[in-house]
């Protein structure tokens, strides 16, 4: 059992004023430039992120009208293994979720809904975003009677929660600049590496033999390394030593050099399509690896992941292996 982003609202947010849509397991947005496919994507990540960039463009407007407010709604169901609507959320994401955040919809069913307000402080100069529970989900109308004129909420909640984390991929996605930073999917996954004391002096004693024999099989590095050593003489500290290391003797840094091949090549070497897909599996990695720490410890987690435009740079024989991959 777990739960399933069910339906999102949105309006006033840059192109989408009065938009329902509907999301399954696995959902495939398709549309021309500027139909608002990203807009939907950003409107779920401001929904579900703990922070957020508004700017006054990011506001809707037309000939007829300008919007002083975003407005995102969310609707979360109970669902069992087959993805079909349970009645109640399963103990473990009701104490997530808690209980003065559950809702009950007109035949019994436990919901999990909540509206996101964005608009401007007057006084400070920039925006405020607040959220509140929905008492109930009202049918959806595209007509005078919008959703967001439906009802004003007044129980005010935050709805950022660390077991439902959203993680969003643009289309400029590379992995040479994931290997770059520190705060990428990658950069997080080698920050976690973690070794037990015996494991770490057995892997750092295989490197100090390897950067010995890296030294005495090189007639070039063991002069200089010859060379060095009468720094000891003129710095007159006979106990200091002078160490070449062509590898890394610690462990903790053996990350910052790391490389990433593919068919013998340098990730460098490859076109966009090879380091945009790489790009995508790591965070499927990042994602796996938190997944697996959730099953241990028997903890609620639900990733919602939007990848725009996943086909990019890649071969059209490639595109057609897509879908399988996104859905598992």
């Amino acid at each position: 059992m777990g739960i399933l982003l069910k339906q999102v609202r949105v309006h006033g947010f840059r192109g989408l004023d009065n938009l329902e849509v509907d999301f399954e397991p696995t959902s495939v947005l398709v549309g021309t430039n500027n139909a608002g496919k990203t807009t939907l994507l950003k409107s779920l990540q401001l929904a579900l992120s703990n922070s957020f960039q508004i700017t006054d463009d990011d506001f809707f407007f037309s000939n007829a009208v300008i919007r002083n407010k975003i407005i995102i709604d969310m609707l979360f169901i109970s669902v069992d293994g087959d993805g079909n609507q349970i009645p109640e959320f399963e103990d473990k994401w009701s104490t997530v979720i808690t209980e003065n955040r559950i809702t009950i919809d007109s035949i019994g069913n436990q919901l999990l809904a909540f509206r996101t307000v964005i608009e401007e402080n007057l006084i400070r100069k920039s925006f405020k975003k607040k959220q509140f529970i929905i008492d109930d989900w009202p049918k959806f109308k595209n007509d005078d009677d919008e959703f967001w004129h439906q009802q004003d909420y007044e129980k005010e909640l935050t709805f950022y929660f660390d077991e439902i984390p959203f993680f969003y991929l643009d289309a400029n996605r590379d992995i040479l600049e994931d290997l770059k930073s520190k705060t990428s999917f990658l950069g997080k996954i080698l920050s976690s590496i973690n070794y037990d004391v015996k494991d770490k002096k057995i892997i750092e004693d295989l490197v100090k033999e390897l950067n010995k024999e890296t030294i005495d099989r090189s007639d070039i590095l063991t002069s200089l390394h010859t060379i060095l050593e009468e720094l000891d003489t003129a710095m007159d500290n006979p106990k200091n030593t002078v160490d070449i290391t062509p590898f890394t003797k610690k462990l903790r840094d053996l990350n910052k050099g790391i490389k990433i091949n593919y068919s013998q090549f340098s990730m460098e070497y490859h076109g966009m399509g090879t380091r945009s897909w790489s790009s995508l599996l790591i965070l499927k990695a990042f994602i796996l690896q938190n997944m697996n720490l959730a099953d241990a410890s028997q903890v609620a987690y639900y990733p919602i992941i939007a990848i725009e435009e996943p086909e990019s740079h890649l071969h059209p024989n490639a595109q057609k292996k897509l879908y399988s991959q996104i859905n598992n």
